[in-house]
């Protein structure tokens, strides 16, 4: 399984895909390949399939609703859909902890309910405390995700560097998100 998910966000998704796929079958109660298969099939368009499998998660693990009201809020923003980003965050009960609360902030300043520096205190004070390197990581990549939805590149550009300089390894977000498709091409990006 987590090899699966290294080699998703290694780029080498065709074997990662197997591995999480073969791990399904030896292991069918754990749910992270599920998981890393969603996200990836939705970096890659194929929602038709994503849904398929996000259906399989909820019949598996009914409380898998909040990794799914990730999921669905993130993509929202992707795609810059802002009727699917107020619809997911008001389907988020109570303010949430950790990851979830911050990405409801992205989601409150795509949809222009707090501004930017809001955004960035949220950020900081989320991420004052002691983290994993890979969480914070995560945590970046929802803030350039938010910034670069908003077409905010200039701030976004030192967090996406940044995150190259640290431990992000996710080949497969920096080649396949919808938001970075258009800075793909510029000379500060091929570093990163």
């Amino acid at each position: 399984s987590y090899l699966g998910v290294l080699q998703c966000e290694a780029g080498r998704s065709a074997e990662g895909l197997r591995h999480i796929e073969l791990a399904r079958d030896l292991a069918p109660s754990d749910r992270m390949p599920l998981v890393t298969a969603i996200r990836h099939l939705m970096l890659h368009g194929e929602y038709e399939r994503a849904e398929t499998f996000i259906e399989q998660l909820l019949a598996e693990d009914p409380d898998a609703q909040t990794t799914l009201q990730i999921f669905r809020i993130r993509f929202s923003v992707w795609t810059r859909d802002r009727e699917a980003i107020r619809r997911w965050r008001d389907s988020v009960r109570e303010r949430p902890p950790g990851l979830l609360r911050f990405l409801v902030d992205v989601g409150a300043f795509v949809l222009e309910e707090i501004d930017e520096a809001e955004l960035m205190a949220r950020f900081e004070a989320l991420v004052s405390s002691p983290l994993s390197l890979r969480y914070r990581a995560l945590l970046e990549q929802l803030l350039v995700e938010g910034l670069l939805a908003m077409e905010r590149v200039e701030p976004a550009v030192p967090v996406l560097e940044r995150l190259a300089e640290e431990v992000l390894v996710d080949v497969d977000w920096l080649e396949h998100c919808p938001l970075l498709r258009p800075l793909r091409d510029e000379p500060w990006m091929g570093p990163v």
